[in-house]
């Protein structure tokens, strides 16, 4: 008898345990993924103080990252296109627009190209993020990445003391899929 009431005490301990509330595994959150846009970092008067803008030519403006990720890549990777610059324009200027080409190239021949026109440039200190996915098809190897600005100004051949544009490249590697 006293052997059936231990087993039963023991029975019922078991079942209280494995009734009772568990505490839940953290989660892991997944980092936040930047929106695709341009988003102001530092106002013009920070920017023009900071880069002794008073003392420059203008308008200027300063490409202070452009980043590819990841890199290297693999065929069916989304690209994250980053781009921080800096922009001091004239006294009483405002924002400049232009051409904004973003284009990948493989054994000196362009494989894409994206084009936006009437892209904002504000003056500060502004991100731009991007995203891109790679072909499934691409061939493995080292492409050149290249951003380049031509603002309206200079496009429609305004006479101006200073016009903006800009080109950037980098290298990045598509791997072989897994």
């Amino acid at each position: 008898m006293a052997l059936r009431n231990t087993l039963l005490i023991v029975l019922a301990v078991f079942l209280v345990a494995a009734c009772a509330k568990k505490t839940p595994p953290p989660q892991v959150q997944a980092p936040v993924k930047p929106a695709p846009g341009s988003t102001l970092i530092s106002p013009a008067d920070e920017v023009f103080a900071a880069l002794d803008c008073a003392h420059k030519p203008l308008p200027m403006l300063v490409v202070e990252k452009n980043t590819l990720s990841p890199n290297p890549a693999k065929p069916g990777d989304e690209l994250r296109l980053s781009l921080v610059y800096a922009f001091c324009p004239k006294p009483g200027d405002k924002p400049e627009t232009g051409t904004l080409t973003r284009s990948f190239s493989f054994k000196g021949k362009t494989t894409f190209s994206d084009v936006t026109r009437d892209f904002p440039v504000t003056p500060g200190r502004v991100a731009v993020e991007a995203y891109l996915t790679v072909p499934a098809g691409a061939e493995p190897g080292t492409y050149v990445y290249t951003v380049e600005y031509l603002s309206d100004a200079e496009a429609r051949k305004r006479k101006a003391a200073r016009v903006l544009s800009f080109v950037e490249s980098q290298d990045v590697v598509l791997q072989k899929k897994d």
